[in-house]
């Protein structure tokens, strides 16, 4: 019986679900910490350079 999916492409599922775990545990875990101990002011310079960055985006690929 022949297979519609290669070992190549398990392997890359594989890559993709771990990827996405990482970044599961890294926003469930780690930015709540971060956000806890920066204050207000320091969140809104955060935010700032975060939608500065997402403008320059396009520009920098």
């Amino acid at each position: 019986m022949t297979s519609v999916f290669s070992k190549k492409d398990f392997i890359a599922t594989k890559w993709f679900t771990l990827e996405k775990l990482i970044q599961l545990i890294t926003g469930v875990l780690i930015v709540p910490q971060i956000f806890s101990l920066l204050g207000t002011v320091d969140i809104g310079k955060l935010k700032f350079v975060e939608s500065v960055l997402g403008m320059l985006t396009p520009l920098f690929f």
